[in-house]
């Protein structure tokens, strides 16, 4: 007896399972689309709000960003090519040293070209504020590049270093 009113509550578990997926299924099928989550706006909402900054110096701040972006998607660019091109010299069995020494060379002053351009970006922008403002500024860049570069929550790749 005590068999059977096991199986009985397995099978009543399983029917309230399959009814939650068809629920839950149903609901992201015909459910409306959630609004495209833009977490880089947010971000510089709250940047901008942190800052106090005016209508004017927003709109100027959205004008430094668009150009330092379309510098960093340059340099970007340039930088997948010339890695992909590092990397095609793997396939010949005589690699010339001189084109390697190039392609590293020319990676590495690509980087200098980031961090440059990063930079420039960032002392733009303090320019852009009030003396009350730069002292914030000062405070809150400090904390992102803590989130951009020394994130410890970041997932990281391979074996863990000693």
């Amino acid at each position: 007896m005590d068999i059977f009113k096991k199986q009985r509550f397995l099978v009543g578990i399983i029917i309230v399972l399959v009814l939650l997926n068809v629920i839950v299924l149903g609901s992201i099928w015909f459910g409306k689309e959630p609004p495209p989550m833009n977490f880089r706006d947010k971000g510089i909402s709250r940047f901008e709000e942190k800052l106090g900054l005016s209508t004017g110096q927003i709109d100027s701040f959205h004008q430094l960003r668009e150009i330092h972006f379309v510098e960093m998607n340059r340099i970007t660019n340039d930088l997948k090519t010339t890695k992909k091109q590092l990397l095609t010299l793997l396939e010949s069995d005589a690699v010339d040293s001189l084109a390697r020494e190039e392609k590293i060379n020319r990676l590495v002053d690509l980087h200098r070209q980031i961090e440059e351009e990063q930079f420039k970006h960032f002392s733009d922008t303090r320019k852009l504020c009030t003396p009350q403002q730069q002292i914030k500024f000062d405070s809150l860049i400090q904390k992102v590049a803590v989130r951009m570069y020394f994130n410890p929550r970041k997932k990281r790749r391979g074996k863990p270093r000693n």
